[in-house]
């Protein structure tokens, strides 16, 4: 069952395990900004939403989700900026069968006791709705909002630009946005179960997933041994005495 630790719980938050494009090793605190607006259809969906607390813990459950999807990681970590409260952490321990139904909930529960979340350290990302990163505040590796102005959506990303590229801040905006799609549809959606797949990611999986090479058919398995032997006897071999194998 997917869980949400309060404070009194929480010990470091988990680090942000999503792809970057350099090493961390190379970070240099630099930073730049990239915002896009939502397409009209989810735009639509979000105003909506019967409340705006409703919204805001659908956004939040969306964010969680993109983190685990992307990470990979069961346990993920990421902070919010809530009016009135300040920053909160929010720590998840997600499991394969979660529902966007069910993190909202989660989050909600976080909405109304907001008091039992401000746990430090902060983690190395943010998601907020309606509230832009503070440009006082120390910024961490991606910080994400969700802006509504006269009923239009748009998503607002500052991130460490010595840590990852445009290019993938977008792809990552892409992901988030079919990602909330598929909740908006229908909340009760497995987080697993909504293809962030683009053509030119599916196309990119294909290549690398092609290995098919054409195999010698008058040759035996012996002989291409043998042959591999002959065209690099400089190689080391791999012995196996029990079996008489000597491999290159």
């Amino acid at each position: 069952m997917t869980s949400l630790l309060q404070n009194s719980t929480q010990t470091a938050p988990s680090p942000f395990l999503v792809p970057l494009n350099f090493a961390r090793l190379q970070r240099k605190y630099t930073y730049s900004a990239y915002q896009v607006e939502l397409e009209p259809f989810i735009s639509k969906l979000l105003h909506q939403q019967t409340s705006a607390e409703e919204q805001h813990a659908l956004l939040l459950s969306v964010y969680a989700a993109w983190l685990y999807r992307l990470s990979a990681e069961e346990e993920v970590s990421f902070s919010t900026l809530v009016p009135q409260s300040g920053v909160l952490t929010a720590s998840l321990t997600m499991v394969k069968n979660t529902t966007f139904h069910e993190l909202a909930g989660l989050f909600q529960d976080m909405l109304h006791k907001p008091h039992a979340y401000l746990a430090d350290p902060q983690a190395d990302t943010s998601f907020s709705a309606n509230l832009l990163a503070d440009e006082g505040t120390e910024p961490r590796i991606m910080d994400w909002a969700v802006i509504e102005s006269n009923g239009t959506y748009q998503i607002q990303i500052r991130y460490d630009d010595s840590l990852l590229l445009e290019t993938t801040v977008v792809w990552y905006a892409e992901y988030f946005e079919l990602l909330l799609r598929g909740a908006l549809i229908n909340s009760h959606a497995l987080v697993n179960s909504i293809d962030i797949l683009s053509e030119a990611d599916r196309a990119a999986h294909e290549a690398l997933n092609n290995t098919v090479v054409k195999y010698p058919e008058h040759q035996t398995i012996h002989g291409m041994f043998e042959e591999a032997a002959s065209q690099y006897p400089d190689r080391p071999y791999h012995r196996f005495p029990r079996r008489g194998i000597y491999v290159p």
